[in-house]
């Protein structure tokens, strides 16, 4: 094995500051930099968990300065990704995010900072969300909860209640903060994947990504003998969006990047591996990308659980006379049809003439929780959100119910949600509506307040749409990602759902959110 590299500075040139990615600023890909190398844990699922990788090592602070100034200069597009595997677990790190900080004020990039942030540097981390606000999105990767399946995994998580903090000190930061669960690793059963699922959800976790086991070869979870003793059951597919047709000198080549996907092993059959893709797409569309905190938030005032309603949700949603019954069959069927049994019956059908054409017009290939995620966005949002209230009004006491108020609320922010997240694509559409309770105050405190204490009896009119800002934003975006459904898959993927929605205006100006929200008690 050859020896791990100590100077990255010199032994590492910057591709970037030698003029080798200039002709990637093409206005369509995100630039990418690394800022260290290396990971001191041990994940079995991982590359980065083997012994060569566990020494990290850093970048000097003037040479991430110097990349960056050399990317801010050419950047044409929104956001920038990070490619350290744990960004914070250095002191150095907080310069890193005050550079980003001072870039930001001088010409409003980045908007976002896509990065995995350090496990166990809780308060830096913390920090450094301060330092960025809504340009960081804070992760608390766990890939599962259960002892058991850590063990298996040899990994051990952050403390629960560090998990609590970083959400309830993100949400304060106007910062997104987001979970990594991966389904179907030694051990992993049903319920343990949806308790993984609802302990994040209940610590105050926003986004809940939960991803496929891929046995990755060269990791321990690849090994034969585990692979034989956990008995994986695996299905081969082409990784979404990883296909192209390629001229190298005078030859074309068309090129396709696959991997096998354990759907199965001896504690998890592959009935409860569908039941839970299910599951995870309930969350997907009901939970991330904050498409129903609003009504999230009305709920907690009563003690209801994240995951209560959750559960309320995935059976109501899943019920054969659903509304949105069909989108999960097709998006079962839509996975079944990028799935092959073995390696060489995918890559006989590769070799066929019809493949690449499949892929390019997206019957194959796409990424299916994003794109049946922006499908329930874009195409059901009244049912989505019909179905959330059905949720909420079962576990409301009936006492609360019963309350006028309660009923005209819930109405009235019906309204309000589908003006804000209704159409993403028609940027220049404005909502007026009339409605008795403040609803600016209540979008200006990230709906952190009690909104029966705001009603009025006299209904005021409140202008809902996207100010001369936000419509510049909306079509850079468009211009990178597409207007069409994979495109906003693609763009909620890689950026957060809430640069597509509306804004309470005054005067053709969105309404300031405050960067601290100043909960009222319910009474």
């Amino acid at each position: 094995m050859s020896a791990r590299l100590l100077g990255l500075d010199d032994a590492i040139p910057s591709p970037y500051l030698m003029g080798l990615m200039d002709q990637f600023f093409d206005g369509k890909l995100t630039p990418m930099v690394q800022t260290s190398r290396g990971c001191p844990y041990s994940c079995t699922f991982c590359h980065d968990g083997l012994d060569y990788m566990s020494k990290t090592r850093r970048f000097s602070q003037q040479r991430i300065d110097a990349e960056l100034a050399y990317v801010f200069e050419r950047v044409n597009v929104p956001t920038i990704t990070l490619a350290d595997l744990n960004w914070g677990m250095f002191p150095g790190d907080l310069d890193t995010a005050r550079t980003f900080a001072r870039m930001k004020a001088e010409k409003g990039w980045p908007r976002l900072v896509n990065t995995a942030t350090a496990k166990n540097q809780k308060q830096r981390v913390i920090e450094m969300a301060s330092i960025l606000k809504e340009s960081m999105v804070v992760g608390a990767s766990i890939q599962s909860t259960d002892l058991e399946v850590l063990k298996h995994i040899k990994r051990t998580n952050i403390a629960f209640d560090a998990i609590v903090t970083m959400a309830k000190q993100s949400k304060t930061n106007n910062s997104t903060s987001f979970s990594e669960i991966i389904l179907c690793l030694p051990g992993d059963t049903k319920e343990k994947h949806v308790k993984s699922v609802y302990d994040m959800l209940d610590a105050g976790i926003q986004d809940i990504n939960s991803h496929q086991f891929v046995p990755l070869p060269g990791t321990e979870a690849a090994d034969a003998e585990v692979r034989a003793s956990w008995k994986y059951e695996t299905k081969f597919r082409v990784m979404p969006r990883c296909f192209g047709e390629y001229r190298i000198y005078d030859q074309r080549h068309t090129v396709f990047e696959y991997n096998a996907v354990c759907v199965a092993n001896r504690t998890m059959p592959f009935a409860d591996y569908q039941e839970c893709r299910w599951f995870d797409l309930t969350v997907s569309i009901f939970n991330n990308g904050s498409i129903l905190s609003e009504l999230y938030q009305f709920a907690a005032q009563f003690g209801i659980k994240r995951s209560d309603l959750i559960r309320v949700i995935h059976e109501l949603a899943t019920r054969p006379d659903s509304p949105l019954r069909k989108l999960y069959e097709d998006y079962r069927a839509d996975e079944e049809r990028n799935f092959w049994d073995d390696e060489e019956s995918l890559r006989a059908f590769l070799a066929t003439p019809e493949a690449l054409e499949g892929y390019r017009a997206g019957k194959y290939g796409t990424n299916q929780v994003y794109m049946y995620r922006t499908l329930g966005m874009a195409t059901h949002l009244d049912d989505v959100i019909d179905i959330m209230t059905k949720a909420v009004a079962d576990r409301l006491a009936a006492q609360v119910l019963s309350d006028p108020k309660v009923g005209q609320y819930i109405s009235e922010l019906r309204q309000v949600m589908l003006a804000i997240k209704s159409s993403p694509l028609d940027i220049d559409r404005i909502f007026t509506l009339d409605l008795h309770f403040d609803f600016a105050a209540l979008w200006q405190n990230v709906f952190q307040m009690d909104p029966l204490a705001l009603w009025q009896a006299e209904p005021r009119t409140f202008t809902i749409g996207h100010d001369a800002q936000q419509r510049r934003n909306l079509e850079q975006y468009f211009s990178q990602f597409g207007r069409s459904l994979e495109g906003l898959s693609h763009l909620i993927h890689r950026s957060t759902a809430q640069v597509l929605h509306r804004a309470f205006l005054e005067g053709g100006v969105s309404v300031a959110k405050h960067e601290k929200a100043v909960p009222v008690a319910a009474e």
